[in-house]
């Protein structure tokens, strides 16, 4: 099992080596990115919401709004079924970006992902899956 993590430790690695310069290429960050790419698929959503799906910190979150908003990336508003809650939204400006990095991350992804079977990629989310689903099942959240 010690090797397991060694592996999935190396696999987080190479694929970190090849999106930090794409993010940097925009000067994004991960969690930035994975923001844009959360509220572009899932429309609007309350901070408190972000944090829980990204499995972070409501903190890092409401850091990470302060950058999106200062570079028109994302709007906070009223929500559109109850005005009385605020919302992050993305921008036509985010949807760009997003679409941008999105481009470059998958020509790099389909060449690392080469000769997997897609049948196994999609074993291997399922394993991904089952262990977040577990370690929320057993009350532990990422710090």
């Amino acid at each position: 099992m010690r090797r397991t993590g060694l592996l999935q430790w190396k696999a987080y690695r190479t694929l970190e080596a090849f999106h930090n310069p794409i993010l940097a290429k925009y000067r994004t960050t991960h969690t930035e990115w994975k923001l844009l790419e959360l509220v572009h698929d899932e429309g609007e959503l309350r901070v408190t919401e972000i944090a829980g799906k990204l499995a972070v910190r409501t903190p890092l979150i409401t850091r990470t709004l302060k950058t999106l908003l200062y570079k028109k990336n994302i709007v906070i508003g009223k929500h559109s079924r109850d005005r009385r809650v605020k919302c992050v939204d993305i921008t036509v400006k985010g949807k760009k970006r997003l679409a941008q990095i999105e481009k470059d991350i998958q020509k790099i992804l389909g060449r690392i992902l080469r000769g997997i079977p897609s049948k196994k990629i999609e074993v291997y989310k399922e394993v991904l899956t089952g262990i977040v689903r577990n370690g929320k099942s057993l009350g532990k959240k990422p710090s």
